[in-house]
């Protein structure tokens, strides 16, 4: 047990992120899979920090993401590092040859204002992105069609054509560069395969209960508000406030949490500026009254 420690002690001990840091990431960076989630070991965070070191990414800065998925094979937790579409535009910056790309396009060539004016929802989005190859500003294309990216989560319900537009952007950078962004994951809300790309948590039937229902709901209403960050944090509170009085089991606390980063980073690319993260208190509030 003791050689154990000392292992872990070595491996933390070499990573470029301070105690204070680490201690961050740990409480608030990191999407734990569930209330019986051990959360990382120190050597799947130095794992993670080297990824970040090689990738010159930051979780800091919400570019790549550390979640921990339920692995049925395993019976157990592991962490997976993903990659959003901040830090896969990020990357091709860097090298000097993004050129930028054009609005997205939906079904058969329609913006998304023309497709919300005829009450449509997306089928498939196409996005353009561009590189400097020998001095041409060369297109790569990339789609994404909604019944093999789309997920079942609050997001994707008020949000389907962001969301679509950026799984065809990433599928537009893949293959702009190539190279660069090889072996990379995409975030939840880039890849297929369900939430996060996989099992976060194992099954639970909360999600079919009147409360979750009406905190997805919530979740969408809040989203499309002016004062979005202020109604997240109630909701939230709320939410939290079930989990406590065991309304919602205790491993809704960490899908609550998730769901609220998600929707203010969401928020955040839609405004063009970082949004107040609300830091959540267990207060009773009536999300009826609120809303």
């Amino acid at each position: 047990m003791s050689n154990l420690a000392i292992k872990d002690t070595s491996a933390i001990a070499n990573v470029g992120w301070s105690s204070s840091q680490i201690q961050l990431i740990k409480s608030q960076l990191i999407t734990k899979g569930g209330d019986k989630d051990p959360g990382p070991s120190d050597d799947e965070l130095a794992y993670y920090w080297n990824v970040c070191k090689v990738t010159g990414l930051s979780p800091f800065r919400r570019q790549i993401y550390a979640i921990r998925r339920w692995d049925k094979g395993l019976g157990g937790y592991k962490m997976a590092i993903q990659v959003g579409i901040g830090g896969l535009r990020a990357i091709a910056s860097r090298t000097g040859q993004y050129a930028g790309s054009d609005e997205p396009l939906f079904d058969e060539g329609l913006s998304a204002y023309e497709m919300k004016r005829q009450g449509r929802s997306p089928v498939a989005a196409k996005v353009t992105v561009y590189r400097l190859l020998g001095g041409v500003r060369c297109p790569f294309v990339g789609i994404a069609l909604a019944d093999e990216f789309k997920q079942n989560s609050p997001l994707w319900g008020s949000m389907p054509f962001n969301q679509l537009a950026k799984c065809a952007e990433s599928q537009a950078l893949s293959k702009a560069f190539p190279e660069e962004v090889a072996g990379l994951e995409l975030s939840q809300e880039d890849a297929p395969g369900g939430e996060f790309g996989g099992d976060r948590t194992p099954p639970s039937s909360y999600h079919n209960s009147r409360i979750w229902l009406t905190f997805e709901a919530k979740l969408r209403e809040a989203m499309q508000s002016q004062d979005a960050p202020q109604k997240l944090e109630i909701l939230e509170n709320w939410a939290l406030s079930k989990v406590a009085e065991g309304t919602l089991p205790a491993i809704a606390r960490n899908a609550i949490e998730s769901e609220i980063r998600r929707a203010l980073e969401i928020m955040r690319d839609r405004h063009g500026a970082p949004m107040p993260t609300p830091e959540a208190t267990l207060i009773d509030v009536d999300v009826a009254d609120e809303f």
